[in-house]
């Protein structure tokens, strides 16, 4: 399915590298590559509005992040000076506050009770209540840390990558140890990107790397003894570049020629079908989303097919997308940031339910066409 951009802004000509958004608050926010976040709303419709700045986060701006439905206007942001700040949009101050005494924060994560954060070769650990530091972990990884994430559902459950390739689970039930909360860890011979949870359980993580390629690993198998699975990947690519481009031409082979794939920006879940995509784009802006084959559980490892992209963003940037924000289960908004300085919001459709339409749409005749007319039917500062 072929979309054209709902609405788009240019903050300035810097790149979009960073895109966070509140459903549940109408925000959007965006990280730019001169170091200013730009704030914005928007509505149900798409719109999109330029509301304010955030103030200067006296350093280079590496993650923004709306944790929480609940607060919906609580947003953070994470900086090169080792600064981790939080402000409430609806009164502009800022609501919580940690640091790492100047050592670069590459990325963060928040719930409840904790706030981690990953910095060069550490993984540190604070309270919210308190905004005490309860924890820092420098022997798990050699190099930075540039993804944590907690489980959605058993928030104990943390994990952490990094540019060594390791990924590695800890389990904080019984307390904050590196040693005692590690459970398990995936050695993949690739610098990682970018890291996140899915799986009808959450029992998987998929993983990109630097050099475009992408991963899914059994994490809770891993951790399972006497289970079997999670030694390796269960299924990667080490450059899926090439297999995304062959998916689009076949989708059109116009779009194929025109526009190879060129950047990997992640995963996620169809909103619609809940059937994980692959997004990617390529050098001139377009971009889309690449339904995802690969072995079930349990399974021997094997590699990753890609069918023809269930949605295409097209018009919405002329140079490579760097940053995105896709719709939750039921949702309909998306939003992707580029290099080309534009932040421009899409409407996701029911792709299965149009095809349906279009399929019965189709068996019925065209008065005065004839048969032969008929066509067939997603951070670092760059340098």
């Amino acid at each position: 399915m072929r979309l054209k951009p709902v609405s788009r802004l240019q903050p300035s000509h810097n790149y979009v590298l960073d895109l966070s958004y509140s459903a549940a608050g109408s925000h959007l926010s965006a990280a730019l590559s001169n170091d200013a976040v730009h704030l914005f709303s928007a509505d149900t419709s798409g719109a999109l509005q330029a509301v304010d700045t955030l103030p200067d986060q006296q350093g280079f701006v590496t993650q923004l992040d709306f944790p929480s439905a609940a607060q919906p206007d609580q947003l953070f942001a994470a900086t090169s000076t080792g600064l981790l700040r939080s402000y409430d949009l609806a009164s502009g101050q800022q609501v919580e506050g940690c640091s790492t005494d100047d050592k670069e924060i590459f990325c963060f994560a928040v719930n409840n009770r904790h706030i981690a954060a990953g910095c060069k070769g550490e993984l540190v650990l604070w309270d919210r209540q308190s905004s005490q530091k309860l924890a820092l972990f420098d022997d798990t990884h050699a190099e930075d840390v540039v993804q944590v994430d907690f489980h959605p559902v058993s928030s104990q459950i943390t994990v952490s990558a990094s540019l060594d390739g390791l990924v590695s689970v800890f389990d904080f039930s019984e307390g904050v140890d590196e040693d005692n909360s590690f459970k398990a860890a995936l050695n993949w011979d690739a610098s990682i990107a970018r890291m996140a949870f899915c799986g009808s359980r959450m029992e998987h993580l998929w993983l990109t790397s630097n050099t475009e390629g992408l991963c899914l690993w059994e994490w809770q198998a891993a951790c399972d003894e006497e289970g079997a699975g999670g030694e390796g990947p269960l299924a990667e690519v080490h450059d899926a570049r090439e297999l995304l481009t062959a998916a689009l031409t076949l989708y059109d082979a116009g779009l194929g020629l025109q526009h190879p794939i060129v950047r990997l920006l992640g995963c996620e879940r169809d909103p619609h079908s809940d059937q994980l995509l692959a997004l990617a784009s390529s050098e001139d802006g377009l971009a889309a989303a690449f339904p995802m084959q690969y072995p079930a559980s349990g399974s021997p490892a094997g590699n990753f097919a890609f069918s023809q992209p269930l949605y295409v963003l097209e018009n919405g940037h002329a140079e490579v997308v760097r940053s995105y924000c896709w719709p939750a289960k039921g949702g309909t908004l998306a939003f992707t940031g580029g290099e080309d300085g534009y932040v421009t919001s899409w409407k996701i459709p029911n792709a299965a339910a149009a095809s349906k339409h279009k399929a019965h749409q189709n068996t019925e005749p065209s008065a005065g066409t004839s048969s032969k007319n008929k066509k067939g039917a997603k951070r670092r500062k760059p340098s």
